[in-house]
């Protein structure tokens, strides 16, 4: 394997492994382990896409959490409930062709409108037929 120099430094060794970092959104305090390549002596990193991408979902899920909305995984689960692929929510709920793609992935937080229409929908499921009939009219 590669010794590869630190480029912030210039003395340390980057060396693949987590951090832990952590953050302050609204009164609460986000903690999560963030893959990359870190520097054994000034502690600065590199992250990639995919270091983002491990981390991301759970930044997103955690604020949806204090902020009072659907997390993703609870997104996804209504949806299947509803019995609904992807495409068909969003053709039917709105957001664009891959809306609910990025939703249930933790990208991007729903819309709080949506985000309650999910909830009555999850709580009284054969209302969905009457929203069907009316994207159909």
């Amino acid at each position: 394997m590669k010794v590869r120099k630190c480029p912030f430094c210039g003395k340390g060794q980057l060396i693949r492994g987590t951090r832990r970092l952590s953050f302050k959104y609204h009164d609460e305090l986000i903690r999560f382990d963030q893959p990359g390549d870190h520097c054994n002596k000034c502690k600065e990193g590199i992250v990639t896409g995919i270091d983002l991408g491990v981390t991301e979902k759970y930044i997103q899920n955690r604020r949806n959490e204090i902020d009072g909305y659907l997390k993703s995984d609870e997104v996804k689960a209504i949806r299947k409930k509803l019995g609904l692929t992807q495409a068909q929510a969003a053709v039917l709920f709105g957001g664009g062709p891959n809306a609910f793609s990025r939703y249930e992935r933790g990208e991007v937080r729903q819309t709080k409108a949506l985000d309650r229409l999910l909830r009555l929908l999850a709580k009284y499921p054969k209302h969905l037929a009457e929203l069907v009939r009316d994207e159909a009219a």
